[in-house]
């Protein structure tokens, strides 16, 4: 049986998936997803993703990176993942491993990136998710100081 919140949430991020199905440059993922993926937060949010999970959203670093890489293109609130936990944000941050049992494998697209002669590349062991990942799919794997 659902709960409230549940019902609340149902289709929330709808909206967000019909623009990516719309946007040329986004690949869904193909294949078979590994057991676990990365995700690499502030500290500062750690109570609230203890809480309520990931979200997708338009955070500062992704805001800036895209504005600055690709103007033209249009940002649409995501929760960024990786096959590997080596991400380097040059701060001390959290490091969650999610349980990918929990993740909607058509929500899944590959991140991208331009290369220098402005074509665009398919990151593979990236990606973008359009939908929340729920507190119970996080394993905090390492504490960071924000430092």
């Amino acid at each position: 049986m659902k709960n409230l919140i549940d019902i609340l949430l149902e289709g929330k991020y709808d909206s967000n998936i019909k623009k990516v199905k719309k946007l040329s440059y986004m690949k869904p993922f193909e294949g078979i997803l590994p057991k676990k993926l990365y995700h690499v937060s502030n500290p500062a949010f750690r109570s609230n993703i203890e809480k309520v999970g990931l979200q997708p959203q338009l955070g500062d670093s992704y805001t800036l990176h895209w504005e600055s890489e690709w103007p033209d293109f249009e940002t649409i609130p995501c929760v960024f993942l990786a096959t590997n936990n080596d991400y380097d944000s040059t701060y001390d941050d959290d490091r969650y491993e999610v349980d990918t049992k929990y993740i909607d494998k058509k929500k899944l697209y590959y991140d991208i990136s331009k290369t220098i002669d402005d074509e665009i590349e398919l990151e593979k062991e990236w990606f973008m998710y359009f939908d929340e990942i729920p507190p119970k799919a996080l394993k905090l794997i390492y504490k960071g100081t924000s430092k």
